[in-house]
């Protein structure tokens, strides 16, 4: 996986460990706002974005290593 570092424009590589964490990190950030928190309809969307702003470009930059390793 490959995200832009900002200071020095080079290509940052995550491991698939380094994105589990983050994913298991993410799940106990949800788990513990549905306990604690009142489900509303904002609250729906605060979990839903946040999947969003995490996941798909992690799942774009995936996606993207697959098919030049195709090539």
């Amino acid at each position: 996986l490959m995200l832009m570092n900002l200071g020095n424009k080079q290509p940052r590589h995550f491991s698939n460990l380094q994105i589990g964490f983050l994913f298991a990190l993410w799940i106990f950030l949800i788990v513990t706002i549905l306990l604690y928190a009142e489900i509303t309809l904002y609250t729906i969307f605060l979990v839903v974005a946040s999947g969003i702003i995490i996941f798909v470009p992690i799942y774009k930059a995936r996606r993207r290593e697959r098919k030049n390793l195709k090539k």
